[in-house]
């Protein structure tokens, strides 16, 4: 952030983006006014924030990731 001119003071709160640019997640963070529109990395916030959060409930519902993400099992008729 130094290196882009922002300034932070301690307890300054940092919004970021994951974005599609870099290999690491620390590569793909930029500073939320860094980021352009739709630069966002889709893939990463379903995997890791709202796959695993949906999950927990689904899971007791018998759900799984793969059937979530459309991988898994086809539904048939009786299923319902």
């Amino acid at each position: 952030m130094k290196e882009h001119g922002y300034e932070y003071k301690q307890g300054n709160i940092i919004t970021y983006v994951i974005t599609k640019k870099g290999t690491s997640i620390s590569d793909k963070a930029r500073i939320m006014q860094d980021v352009e529109e739709g630069d966002y990395d889709q893939d990463y916030y379903i995997d890791n924030q709202v796959i695993p959060a949906v999950l927990r409930i689904l899971e007791s519902l018998g759900y799984s990731e793969q059937e979530l993400k459309g991988i898994g099992k086809q539904m048939r008729m009786g299923d319902y």
